[in-house]
């Protein structure tokens, strides 16, 4: 069986004239010999020797075409699923359409009756015409799965640069170089579609590159109606004046045009330019659509892939930016927690000294005579032992300058020295007779010094004396017994 399979497939021409000749003798000898029904059945042979024969063209060729599609699967590589499903659809629809068609002649050749006449007269010109056109049928299909198998073979070649090529910087460049040269063509350019416009990426074959518009309008011209439209556009009636034509492929004048849009899911993604001086025959175009689907859905693959690459390197940064700043975080967290520590520790301290100080200040307002005076020597503040030893009353001081004190035995000098000696940001100490309000005197060891503000300027004086008024009257008196 594999033997007679092979041989109608090698022989083909050689088995159908074969069949052919010996039907005519049949048909010839039936007529002749009025022997009907041998004629039928020889036609009956004839016709189904010719469908057993189209019948195991197709078949082996696709069982060809499917081999290598599952070792393609098996090997891990890209499988045309919808060029293997194309092909078996239009090969089953044919196979379905002829073997009607040979029904049909049977039948009527079963069903209508014959007559000598009428096989010679009718009959013989219609079974002529219908091998004829099986016949013819036979080698359209021949020349189709020529063509099939050239595009499939072609579309391999291109299937790793397409795939693999993509990330590189000059894969238009490539492209446009390999498919001018493959399938023998002029010019050849490639444009990506971007949001608002057409930007060309590469040309080839073009004499003048820096003349070429490298971006156009998503409705300019006839790459804008390719983008619009979403089908491809094959123009043989070329113009003289093409170079007018914005087609991006400037003043040359091919007779043939093709811009093909490279589509993924509707969606134009990129476009392709040709211009030859030979008109593209229906492989050629065939290749061109193919071709430009697996660049379409290649290209919106790795936009997508880039994308996401884009989305993840965003994520990391972000995610890097975020544990950056949770580190800033938890350091500024451990500074101001460490801060709060050492302001609470201070605060404690400084109202450990505060709470001294006022202790202090406590027994100091016992025994001293405390007062505090502006720059020009007026009382702003005088403690109470002050106005109890002095008789003032507190209203009666405050804004008054220190002189109301003065006792006149006190030298002038005494009180210029103790100005010569604060302004210039020493303490003052001296012992000396002070005047209460009354009249009476009292004896101060006093102690003068000034208060600086945070730029080390003097802003006040504070004046602390200690009553001494009974130690000198008992050194006096201590004087005078010993004088005595």
């Amino acid at each position: 069986m594999k033997k007679l399979l092979a041989f109608c497939e090698e022989n083909g021409y050689l088995f159908l004239a074969g069949n052919f000749i010996g039907f005519l003798g049949m048909t010839y000898f039936s007529l002749d010999n009025d022997f009907l029904p041998f004629f039928i059945s020889s036609a009956m042979v004839m016709l189904s020797s010719l469908a057993l024969f189209l019948f195991v063209k197709s078949s082996r060729h696709k069982y060809r075409f499917l081999t290598t599609q599952i070792f393609a699967l098996r090997n891990g590589d890209e499988v045309d699923f919808q060029h293997l499903h194309k092909d078996v659809a239009d090969d089953v629809e044919f196979m379905k359409k002829e073997l009607d068609a040979i029904m049909e002649l049977l039948k009527n050749m079963l069903t209508e009756g014959f007559d000598k006449q009428d096989v010679l007269e009718n009959k013989q010109m219609t079974l002529s015409e219908k091998i004829k056109e099986l016949t013819l049928l036979y080698e359209k299909e021949k020349f189709e799965n020529k063509d099939k198998e050239w595009v499939a073979s072609h579309l391999n070649e291109f299937s790793n640069l397409v795939l693999d090529g993509l990330d590189e910087e000059n894969f238009e460049d490539a492209l446009m170089r390999k498919i001018c040269k493959t399938l023998d063509l002029n010019q050849g350019a490639f444009y990506l579609v971007k949001e608002d416009h057409i930007e060309c990426k590469s040309v080839y074959a073009y004499g003048k590159k820096k003349w070429i518009n490298t971006v156009y309008g998503l409705s300019e011209g006839l790459l804008g109606q390719c983008y619009l439209e979403a089908e491809p556009i094959f123009m043989t009636d070329v113009p003289d004046d093409y170079v007018n034509i914005t087609s991006g492929l400037g003043e040359a004048l091919p007779r043939c045009i093709v811009i093909m849009p490279c589509l993924h899911r509707g969606k134009v993604i990129a476009l392709m330019e040709f211009a030859s001086f030979r008109i593209l025959d229906n492989a050629q175009m065939l290749f061109l659509k193919r071709l430009s689907d697996q660049i379409g859905g290649s290209l919106a693959y790795t936009k997508q892939n880039l994308k996401n690459r884009l989305l993840l390197r965003e994520s990391q940064e972000s995610h890097e930016k975020l544990k950056a700043q949770e580190e800033e975080l938890r350091q500024s967290y451990e500074e101001v927690t460490a801060t709060h520590e050492e302001i609470l520790s201070q605060k404690l301290e400084i109202q450990s000294i505060s709470n001294e100080l006022t202790a202090r200040m406590k027994l100091l307002d016992k025994v001293m005579l405390i007062t505090e005076s502006d720059l020009y020597g007026n009382i702003t503040y005088a403690n109470q032992r002050f106005l109890e030893v002095t008789g003032y009353q507190k209203e009666e001081c405050i804004g008054k300058p220190h002189n109301i004190l003065r006792h006149p035995s006190n030298p002038k000098s005494l009180f210029e020295k103790m100005w010569k000696t604060i302004k210039s940001g020493k303490v003052f100490t001296g012992q000396f007779p002070n005047k209460k309000k009354n009249g009476e005197t009292y004896w101060v060891d006093a102690m003068i010094a000034p208060v600086f503000d945070a730029e080390d300027r003097i802003i006040k004086y504070i004046n602390v004396r200690y009553d001494i008024t009974e130690k000198v009257k008992l050194k006096d008196l201590i004087n005078n017994h010993e004088t005595l």
